[in-house]
């Protein structure tokens, strides 16, 4: 039996479906959780017949299952978040810098 590789393109169609959910996908196993009576693995593993999935495929995991409805859960949406990206700028420390800058270029014009 041939073993397979764990790079995307090892997967077939069906197979990425689990590696990139779209929010209809995503809210499908959120609802099997609930009609199962809160247990991931068997929401996950309905989840995966109905899509076609071997067993065992792809990257989600009842862990990520189980993480993905604490999520849901908190914020009452599927939107996935932005990284934690850079922290915001203090609107004082905008208008400082503005001014340092333009009386440095004042005083460099002036002399």
């Amino acid at each position: 039996m041939k073993r397979r590789g764990t790079c995307s393109s090892c997967y077939s169609a069906s197979e990425k479906v689990v590696m990139t959910l779209s929010l209809k996908d995503r809210a499908l196993p959120v609802k099997l959780f609930y009609k199962n009576g809160d247990c991931a693995a068997i929401s996950l593993k309905k989840f995966r017949t109905l899509k076609g999935l071997r067993s065992g495929s792809g990257p989600m995991t009842a862990f990520g299952l189980k993480k993905m409805i604490d999520k849901f859960e908190e914020s009452g949406s599927f939107d996935v978040k932005c990284g934690r990206g850079r922290k915001a700028i203090a609107s004082t420390s905008v208008k400082d810098v503005a001014t340092a800058l333009q009386e440095a270029s004042s005083s460099a014009l002036g002399t």
